[in-house]
């Protein structure tokens, strides 16, 4: 070989080693950048997996917030029914942070009752042509010469009548006929009317009253939903109706 041979021969070698050390480069920046996305990959969905595992925390604190704000409706009116939701008109608002120190003290609760009355007639007295009792089943059915018009959840009065056992205010269990219907006496009369009474009756049972509790993590200024909420906002919502 001589030195012209031997200078190519080198050159190409050298090309050779270059080429070789530029393939493994690209290869290895190749690995780094896939290395790179699988990692982001990975942690995204960390990520993702971790902000559901809180939002799902937080969703069932947010319904037992909102679970919390309708026995707290109720308990209003059952404790005072003059004094809360009884205007037709407006809807009574209330909106209250739950305690602090407890699982729910992150929630603001905004309960709303809405009372509908049923508008129903009253029904003049009526005097009644006989009232028979079921001693095994607590039945008081009672029969009356004219239609007596009325309907399931309507609540009569029932004066005058003897034994004293059938006398007051009770719903109507069942209308059997215009001119049958039954109800249950509070205390068992002991037996059939020996004195004939005279009722009166209303559809006040038939009024509706719905409490609606919105519950939320971070309310606005006045109360939950907050339509302007950041990206970690929870609302729940339970209603019931009586």
């Amino acid at each position: 070989m001589n030195s012209t041979d031997f200078l190519h021969a080198s050159f190409r070698s050298r090309a050779c080693r270059m080429a070789e050390r530029g393939f493994t480069l690209v290869s290895a920046i190749f690995l780094l950048v896939v290395l790179a996305a699988l990692g982001a990959a990975i942690v995204t969905v960390s990520t993702t997996q971790h902000t559901a595992s809180a939002l799902d925390v937080l969703g069932a604190q947010a319904y037992q917030a909102a679970r919390a704000g309708t026995e707290w409706g109720l308990y209003q009116y059952r404790s005072n029914p003059a004094a809360y939701c009884n205007n037709a008109a407006t809807p009574d608002t209330r909106t209250f942070a739950l305690p602090a120190g407890t699982a729910l003290s992150g929630f603001s609760v905004t309960v709303t009752c809405t009372y509908t009355p049923f508008g129903g007639a009253t029904i003049p007295a009526q005097p009644t042509d006989s009232i028979t009792y079921d001693t095994a089943t607590n039945v008081a059915t009672v029969t009356t010469e004219a239609p007596h018009g009325l309907g399931p959840g309507y609540r009569i009065v029932m004066s005058g009548a003897g034994p004293a056992g059938f006398n007051g205010s009770y719903l109507v269990d069942s209308i059997l006929s215009p001119t049958t219907f039954t109800y249950f006496p509070a205390v068992s009369p002991g037996g059939d009317a020996t004195v004939q009474g005279i009722f009166t009756a209303s559809a006040a049972s038939l009024d509706r009253r719905q409490i609606i509790a919105v519950a939320c993590n971070q309310p606005a200024g006045s109360g939950c939903p907050n339509a302007s909420a950041r990206m970690d906002y929870v609302e729940r919502q339970v209603q019931v109706e009586f």
